[in-house]
């Protein structure tokens, strides 16, 4: 892909250079699709100036970044202080507040949780959701 030409119901968007080439990438949270991960490529063209027109790729699937399928907020940080920008992504379909009481009492339940991805440092990311105690909604780990 080069530049941006994004259609969708955009929910978030975040920046950082989570792969530490010295370039800023982008996250995009999205109501109608999973979230994107656009690595930043730098300059295309054959001499790659700066004038060139910036080349991002969609490297979402591939780095392990599938869920939630319909989120709202999403965004970097450095949740374990290990030098690498992670991720959290905040679900967003909910029916009823029966699927908040179900998830907090550990049942199963259909709607789209909050995502916490934990950077492997090789371009790729690990959910850890479940053993931080990302809770549904709530965008909050314990």
């Amino acid at each position: 892909m080069h530049g941006l030409d994004i259609v969708g119901f955009v929910k978030g968007v975040a920046s950082a250079d989570y792969n530490n080439d010295g370039r800023p990438d982008l996250l995009i949270s999205r109501l109608d699709g999973p979230p994107m991960l656009l690595r930043n490529d730098g300059p295309a063209g054959p001499d790659k100036s700066p004038r060139a027109p910036w080349c991002f790729t969609d490297v979402a699937e591939s780095a392990g970044l599938t869920r939630p399928r319909r989120s709202f907020p999403c965004w970097f940080f450095d949740y374990n202080n290990d030098g690498w920008p992670d991720i959290m992504i905040s679900g967003y379909l909910i029916h009823d507040v029966g699927e908040i009481a179900a998830d907090y009492l550990g049942r199963p339940v259909a709607a789209e949780k909050a995502r916490l991805y934990r950077n492997n440092g090789d371009g790729t990311f690990a959910d850890v959701s479940r053993e931080c105690g990302c809770l549904l909604y709530t965008s909050r780990c314990v």
